[in-house]
């Protein structure tokens, strides 16, 4: 529980980094995503700026560094193979989204209901992906924290080969 506690001050403090950001990243997804397509996506006319993606960047970086059952090097690299992961997660849910129903805003061909089920989807997957790459990339040192992961289940590591090693001491 002290984690999540943890995660909600680093989150509030990153808070104003990710609103500075999510102009940029917004700027990021919508080229890459074009980029993949292979047609130029149009900014929106009216210039708004959706504050989710940059939020749920915010919140696995709070999460990251709250997770104080990892080494802080480990942290860091989750957040530097997290961010990718979630950047991917954003362009495929644009991707499925703009070529299943034309658009955010246009029902297409799936009719009214059904774009309206598949826009909440994608919205849902962009959202669990935020605690399943946290999970993903930082479970097992809480599972062995914890006692649910032992060093009898955590990978091997190689063997001390004399009894100098086996006390931790270099020959």
């Amino acid at each position: 529980m002290r984690v999540m506690f943890k995660a909600l001050a680093y989150a509030t403090l990153l808070a104003l980094l990710g609103h500075w950001i999510a102009p940029a990243y917004q700027a990021l997804l919508m080229g890459l995503t074009s980029l993949a397509m292979g047609r130029e996506l149009a900014p929106p006319a009216d210039r708004f700026v959706d504050l989710s993606a940059a939020n749920l960047l915010t919140i696995f970086v709070a999460l990251c560094l709250a997770s104080d059952f990892a080494p802080w090097g480990r942290r860091f690299r989750a957040i530097l193979r997290g961010v990718p992961l979630l950047l991917a997660v954003e362009c495929v849910s644009g991707i499925i989204g703009l070529s299943a129903g034309g658009g955010v805003d246009s029902p297409g061909a799936l009719g009214v209901r059904w774009h309206g089920v598949l826009a909440e989807l994608l919205e849902l997957s962009r959202w669990l992906a935020v605690p399943l790459t946290w999970g993903v990339l930082l479970a097992r040192f809480a599972l062995r924290r914890y006692g649910v992961l032992t060093s009898a289940q955590a990978p091997a590591s190689p063997e001390p080969t004399n009894r100098v090693q086996a006390r931790g001491m270099s020959p």
